[in-house]
């Protein structure tokens, strides 16, 4: 497939540097307003012989890559799912697989549990067939393509995929704060909170609230990480996606700091309107 026949199958595609994968325009402007047919076009006639990438997540109809670093993985993985392995549109890389499938909805890039690679969607990019790995290997579908039938997927558990909690380094005194609860599910009021989306100018303060909260139930820092990603996407929508996530990732770690003072937020503006005083909680009324 040429650029012009992935912009027609729905993709969002930018051009790279040719056998690389250094992008040749400003792509992440690209990952809210996506390029149009015009723009692909005239890239391809500026770099021909470019390779191309194409912008996972929202700007492809939420396109996601199971990113295999390993051949072997991919077959490892593939002979345990062969229903959706063999449904997906796939492609060969220099040293494994591409699996393409769509959703699920919200998913950011991240790395696997149980294979060696990565799952990448929102804020990346993958190099698509016939595309020159700098190694000088050529990527090619091994079956499928992307502008025919690429399945849904909901939870990438339900495929053998598991996600690796990011690793995060903190001295002791930077843990959740002493508690006795234990993190199994959010309380009604952060929940309605976290479910929506809060205007820009006051994000970041409501996601350090909201962080402290997290860390007060117990919840560890990856967990408050992993809550508050959709509602930081929901809430925001200038700049480069990964700029935004090192944005939030500085702010819940500024909670996470030792000598924060514990405190649910009860009385806070993102919470109150929201409270039940029957909680147990309702008697933690600490601004924080």
């Amino acid at each position: 497939m040429k650029a012009l026949a992935y912009f027609d199958a729905g993709l969002a595609v930018v051009p790279l540097a040719a056998r690389s994968k250094r992008p040749l325009v400003r792509w992440s402007e690209y990952q809210t307003s996506p390029p149009s047919r015009a723009q692909v076009a005239s890239w391809a006639r500026r770099w021909p012989g470019c390779n191309w990438a194409v912008l996972l997540g929202p700007p492809s109809a939420g396109l996601i890559a199971l990113d295999f670093d390993d051949l072997a993985d991919y077959v490892r993985w593939a002979t345990t799912w062969p229903d959706i392995a063999q449904a997906a549109p796939t492609a060969g890389t220099a040293r494994g697989a591409h699996v393409y499938v769509v959703g699920p909805a919200g998913q950011r890039t991240a790395s696997m549990e149980n294979y060696a690679g990565d799952v990448k969607a929102a804020g990346g990019y993958t190099l698509l067939p016939p595309s020159v790995h700098p190694s000088g290997a050529v990527y090619r579908w091994l079956h499928g393509d992307l502008a025919r039938y690429v399945p849904d997927v909901d939870d990438l558990r339900q495929i053998g995929i598991l996600i690796k909690a990011p690793a995060v380094q903190r001295a002791p005194s930077g843990r959740a704060f002493p508690t006795n609860r234990t993190p199994s599910r959010l309380k009604p009021c952060a929940a309605l909170v976290i479910g929506g989306a809060t205007d820009a100018g006051q994000r970041n303060r409501t996601a350090w609230r909201l962080a402290l909260h997290l860390r007060t139930e117990g919840w560890s820092e990856a967990g408050a990480l992993h809550i508050l990603g959709g509602w930081w996407d929901r809430s925001t929508s200038e700049g480069d996606g990964r700029q935004r996530d090192v944005e939030l990732a500085r702010t819940v770690g500024s909670a996470y700091q030792p000598g924060r003072t514990p405190g649910h937020g009860c009385n806070s503006p993102e919470l109150s309107p929201y409270c039940n005083p029957a909680c147990p909680l309702a008697r933690f009324r600490s601004l924080t």
